[in-house]
């Protein structure tokens, strides 16, 4: 999106150019006139929706470092896939056979007693590949019933999510609403395009820890064990190198299909409009 808009930026630019080398200062066809009225509508468009994603930017950050004791902070998003079947030397065959795995983070932010802002990380892994709202629900239910969430009692959680449709959906709205009883609850979404958040990097770390495992001798990846078992290893290895760094707290979570019958996902739409709830 934001290089689309510097692509349009530069051609109305070589428009403009082009507009004052003619000597009597008009456009020298009426299609280079439509064009360049288009282009200023589509680089109108595209400041605010710069200045959309720097105001979200802005707010989440805003909301992590102001975060009061007895208040919650989730950032959630789902990362491509995990493939099994995998192993340092890889067959041929075995290459076409890979089941996958969904995974599914959700980053906890609190305050301690202390002042101090602490991060869990909850690495959620299915064999459900829905990408879709029955299942975030269902993940968001491992996360508040989870000891670590609940040990806490936090009053107010604001949650963080990109514009996905299995996010940006009523069903979900819905479930936190009915939730809403004992915990109060604020919904964020980071502006189209830039959804990059805390769960990416922890996503990169995953995938960093897989293929240490995959390099080691006799290394694989053949069941969602083996995947549990090397983020650990990981993490821990990387404890190991690094003793000073603050730990690492993470747990990982199997995820069944989600129970009920799923319902026919109601989207929300003119998504530009919306931003928090």
């Amino acid at each position: 999106m934001c290089n689309y808009g510097k692509e349009l930026e530069e051609e109305l630019r070589e428009l403009c150019l082009k507009n004052q080398e003619h000597p009597e200062g008009a456009w020298p066809s009426p299609n280079e006139m439509q064009r360049a009225t288009y282009l200023r509508e589509e680089i109108m468009y595209y400041n605010e929706h710069k200045e959309k994603a720097q105001l979200q930017r802005e707010a989440h950050n805003r909301h992590r470092l102001s975060l009061g004791q007895g208040e919650a902070m989730l950032v959630c998003d789902f990362k491509e896939n995990l493939k099994l079947n995998q192993s340092r030397v890889q067959v041929s065959c075995s290459y076409y056979e890979q089941p996958a795995r969904t995974l599914f983070e959700a980053v906890l932010h609190f305050r301690d007693a202390d002042g101090n802002i602490q991060t869990r990380y909850f690495d959620i892994i299915s064999e459900c590949l829905d990408h879709d709202a029955p299942f975030v629900i269902k993940a968001l239910k491992l996360v508040f019933e989870h000891e670590e969430f609940r040990a806490r009692g936090f009053k107010k959680c604001i949650i963080w999510m990109d514009g996905a449709r299995h996010f940006r959906n009523l069903e979900l709205l819905r479930f936190l609403v009915d939730k809403s009883s004992s915990m109060e609850f604020e919904v964020n979404y980071f502006a189209p395009y830039h959804g990059k958040s805390v769960c990416d990097a922890r996503f990169s770390l995953i995938s960093r820890y897989l293929q240490q495992k995959l390099m080691e001798k006799d290394g694989q990846l053949l069941s969602t064990g083996d995947v549990i078992k090397a983020i650990q290893d990981g993490q821990n290895r990387a404890r190991a190198n690094n003793p000073k760094a603050p730990p690492v707290v993470s747990y990982q979570i199997l995820a069944g299909a989600p129970e009920e019958e799923k319902p026919a996902t109601k989207e929300i739409y003119h998504f530009d409009g919306i931003t928090s709830l």
